[in-house]
């Protein structure tokens, strides 16, 4: 009985040793600079630094996406109405482009991964700069007239 016991044990204490081990190792690599990201036939290497930053990055651009269209929802209705535009295309307005938000998430996200070529930063800062020329172009179309050309404008943008 006893020595059953002392084998149990024996293995626990070589489980755990093994864990440490393991542990270690993935924590002296950390402090070395980073980890690889295995992909088919490629190593991509970001150090926690790179990810955080980029972690950082996307999310503020995210919120100030989010903030755009959240500051235009309450004006958006009052200048439809003001170019006797339907309430129902306003609503399609606004429906159309939280859809469109979603699947070009998906869209972006699988295209950063197929395109090695161009580049993560590269596809970020396209991203970033459509969503600045959306939100400037939501911020003229006041100036539009037209209800046709001002729905056409707010499809696009």
């Amino acid at each position: 009985m006893f020595s059953q016991e002392r084998q149990l044990v024996d293995r626990r204490v070589s489980e755990l040793e093994n864990k440490i081990m393991i542990a270690k190792q993935l924590q002296r690599e950390e402090m070395e600079g980073g980890d690889y990201l295995q992909r088919p036939n490629t190593k991509v290497f970001m150090d926690a630094r790179t990810k955080q930053n980029l972690v950082l990055a996307l999310s503020a651009i995210q919120f100030m996406s989010n903030s755009a269209f959240s500051q235009m929802s309450p004006f958006y209705p009052l200048k439809a109405k003001e170019k006797k535009i339907s309430v129902v295309y306003v609503g399609l307005v606004m429906g159309v482009m939280a859809a469109m938000q979603i699947v070009s998430s998906f869209l972006i996200g699988k295209c950063m991964h197929n395109f090695q070529s161009v580049g993560r930063h590269q596809i970020i800062m396209i991203g970033t700069l459509l969503i600045i020329v959306q939100t400037a172009s939501l911020g003229y179309i006041d100036n539009v007239d037209d209800p046709v050309f001002f729905l056409t404008i707010s499809f696009i943008a």
